[in-house]
């Protein structure tokens, strides 16, 4: 893949806020990663974002909306933009994830998830680890014992979401447990999009693995 052309990517952004920091976000992203593709879900408390002021090629605006807090999951939200884009068809083979306060500062993204294919930190559940969603009891939770059953893992694992990628059809399998498991809405009781995602991929027993890009 030459290093612009960066067709393969589909970048997932859950937005609340200033429309003329996201259209700067959107350039931003799309000068460093040319022929990038973006989805963006809009908060559906951002009542003022107007879709005729952010109209970029290969930009998407979510047709749904749902409301959230950026100290809660969000996981739902970008599973959620994932299913949007199949419904539109949009061409990818990664799908990156991204927070909307983050800016690149250089190209070459593309040749670092052509090597790794996805990338997150892997960090394995433990209580001695000083982290906060090892606080809270998510061993416990009735929902994450069972996935964890079905998965065949005896704990769970969390990274960063920010800088994460995946394969399309690793985050199609993603998609399809979540659903299962914790239906289409988002759970606050963690932090959704640091935990799951990451628990799944470990599952799959896939040696190679990057570090997130932020």
């Amino acid at each position: 893949m030459h290093i612009n052309n960066s067709e393969k990517l589909l970048f997932s952004i859950p937005v609340h806020e200033n429309q003329d920091i996201i259209n700067n976000q959107i350039e931003n992203i799309l000068n460093f990663n040319p022929n990038a593709k973006i989805i963006i879900h809009v908060n559906k408390t951002y009542t003022t974002f107007n879709n005729n002021l952010s109209v970029y090629n290969n930009v998407y605006i979510n047709s749904k909306k749902f409301g959230y807090k950026a100290t809660k999951g969000l996981l739902w939200i970008h599973i959620n933009n994932f299913l949007e884009a199949k419904r539109l068809n949009i061409p990818f083979e990664y799908f990156v994830i991204i927070s909307s306060n983050e800016m690149f500062i250089k190209n070459g993204l593309i040749t670092y998830i052509e090597k790794y294919k996805n990338g997150m930190q892997l960090v394995e559940f433990s209580k001695d680890v000083n982290w906060h969603n090892f606080k809270k009891g998510i061993e416990n939770d009735k929902k994450m014992i069972e996935l964890l059953e079905e998965l065949k893992l005896p704990r769970f694992y969390g990274s960063q979401t920010e800088g994460v990628f995946y394969e399309q059809y690793i985050f199609q399998k993603i998609t399809e447990l979540y659903i299962k498991y914790y239906g289409t809405s988002e759970i606050n009781a963690f932090e959704t999009e640091e935990i799951i995602a990451q628990t799944i991929f470990k599952s799959m027993n896939i040696e190679t693995c990057g570090l997130p890009f932020t």
